[in-house]
């Protein structure tokens, strides 16, 4: 097999020298009124066009030469579709004149003055199409040019086929889009929530009119709106939204609106220039528990942007929806409903243990009809949830303060142990998953049984593929396993130099895991160094 051809910048500058030639020799003959000819060399330079934005998006040439693809791309368009404009009006004067049949050939033409559509190189269905664009021009001036900027703004590449569906439609100019709002359909934030579950906090930080507040409200979620524009938005509680612009916002602000709890973050960003910077900012400067933004598809496609290489591969999960979402008219639209020809997708970002993000991506399929009138997953609970202060970019949690105590991680554990027990003794194995089934709970609840089992013993770590847990012969062991007296002594030191009795801060500054630092809390209380914990789920250290 041949190994592929190496494009270099220098190929393709002559490829878009000859476009550029093409396209004057095009507006040439289309100026000396040689319709035919014109719009036959049109397409065939709208094809190449299309070949070379397409080999840009896919060679590694600059990102200068890149948007003058898409810039050639769009100039193809625009001299393609006047021609086929000038062709309807030549085609209706002919027929106005009798030099032309409208229909069949009319006995009163005579054979040697007919000349067809064959001749024009245009078939009936295309001259359809040709007319209803020149009439669609004539009652919006400049509708061309305004569907070319529309598909370069959202990151598009410009098309004929976005013209002809834009016919019908009324597509703003730069002016008229404003502040660039474009509603999310229902039918995509269903499919976010029938897939996905999020934190009780989500950040909308592009709410607009609520489209994905609104719908996330009614399924239990605590929206916090904010937008660079002010809508006068509300969540469920009737509390208005913030007006802020999302690339000034820190986390710190972000905090402030939810008293101290982590947040997770969706939103449908605004598109164009400023996409790959927000985006940006909200992984690094904003860190939410988890980020589904809803994008265009093409989004993955080509881009030397860093920021752009940052979000694609730290991103976790791609959710595609097979069927395209309903159109997102501008804000204010009224005029004729129309299908999108956006092919679009959620894009989501999971923080780790370390306060970052890392890919790759898994890409899942949805229709958004399979989730029309079924149910949407309710919030996570608070027992799932970590607080703000316990990635790398806070301080720690210990500093926060809550009206109504959260069940912590560590009660919960306590609560199913027996349970836990009693369903891994009556086995020879277990996997994480009969064991979910059995006790109806949660993945992270699962896992931190399982931690907590082996812990102490009770069962074996995962056998060679990774997931089956085998139970220890002779049934379960008594509890608690027997501490470490050293690492006892060390958290001794620490809790009692810091006055905090957290197994989240031993854990932190002695780097165990949780279920060590917690049986080291417990052993203190036993001992009498720290209290059991208040209604507020702290302990004080007595000694």
């Amino acid at each position: 097999m041949n190994a592929p051809a190496i494009v270099t910048n220098q190929d393709f500058i002559a490829k878009q020298d000859d476009i550029e030639c093409a396209i004057r020799e095009v507006q040439r003959l289309f100026d000396d009124g040689d319709l035919a000819r014109a719009r036959h060399l049109a397409r065939r330079v709208y094809n190449e066009a299309v070949q070379a934005s397409d080999l840009a998006n896919k060679a590694k040439v600059s990102e200068e030469l890149r948007a003058k693809a898409r810039l050639l791309r769009a100039n193809a368009v625009r001299i393609e579709s006047l021609c086929t404009i000038s062709i309807a009006d030549y085609v209706d004067d002919a027929q106005a004149k009798g030099m032309m049949p409208k229909k069949g050939r009319p006995n009163n033409i005579s054979v040697g003055n007919i000349f067809t559509l064959d001749d024009l190189g245009m078939s009936p269905k295309q001259l359809h199409e040709a007319r209803a664009l020149r009439d669609h021009v004539r009652t919006q001036p400049g509708f061309i040019d305004a569907v070319i900027q529309t598909q370069l703004d959202q990151g598009l590449e410009p098309s004929r086929a976005a013209v002809k569906h834009a016919i019908g439609t009324k597509t703003a100019s730069k002016e008229d889009r404003g502040d660039n709002l474009y509603q999310t359909p229902i039918e995509g934030i269903r499919t976010l929530m029938a897939r996905e579950r999020f934190l009780p906090i989500v950040l909308e930080p592009s709410c607009g009119r609520g489209a994905i507040s609104g719908p996330m409200g009614e399924a239990g979620y605590d929206v916090i709106l904010s937008d660079l524009n002010d809508y006068a938005t509300a969540d469920r509680h009737g509390e208005l939204q913030h007006v802020a612009d999302f690339l000034s916002l820190t986390r710190d602000q972000v905090l402030g609106w939810t008293g101290g709890d982590d947040f997770d973050l969706v939103t449908n960003p605004p598109y164009g220039d400023v996409l790959n910077g927000y985006i940006a900012h909200a992984l690094k400067r904003i860190k939410p528990r988890k980020m589904a933004l809803l994008l265009n598809l093409n989004f993955l496609c080509g881009h030397t942007s860093e920021d752009r290489k940052l979000a694609r591969e730290t991103a976790s999960r791609i959710i595609v929806h097979v069927r395209r979402l309903p159109m997102m008219h501008r804000d204010g639209w009224e005029g004729k409903e129309a299908t999108s020809q956006m092919n679009t997708m959620w894009l989501i970002w999971e923080r780790d243990a370390e306060g970052g993000y890392s890919g790759p991506a898994v890409t899942e399929y949805a229709d958004y009809e399979d989730y029309a009138s079924g149910p949407v997953m309710s919030p996570l609970g608070w027992a799932d949830v970590v607080r703000a202060g316990e990635i790398p970019i806070e301080e720690d949690d210990e500093d926060f303060t809550r009206e109504t105590p959260r069940v912590a991680m560590e009660d919960r554990v306590a609560e199913f142990r027996a349970a836990a027990e009693a369903f891994v003794a009556a086995r020879d194995s277990v996997t994480m998953v009969e064991l979910r089934k059995a006790l109806s709970v949660r993945q992270l609840l699962a896992e931190a049984l399982i931690a907590d089992l082996i812990e102490r013993g009770l069962i074996l770590t995962p056998d060679g593929d990774g997931w089956c847990l085998r139970a220890l012969p002779g049934g379960i062991q008594p509890y608690p396993a027997q501490v470490d007296d050293e690492g006892y002594a060390q958290a001794l030191v620490l809790v009692r130099k810091t006055g905090k009795a957290s197994a989240a801060m031993l854990q932190k500054a002695m780097q165990i895991r949780w279920y060590t630092a917690n049986a080291h809390v417990e052993r203190m209380e036993r001992d009498g160094v720290v209290s059991a914990k208040n209604a507020a789920g702290r302990r004080q250290v007595l000694a």
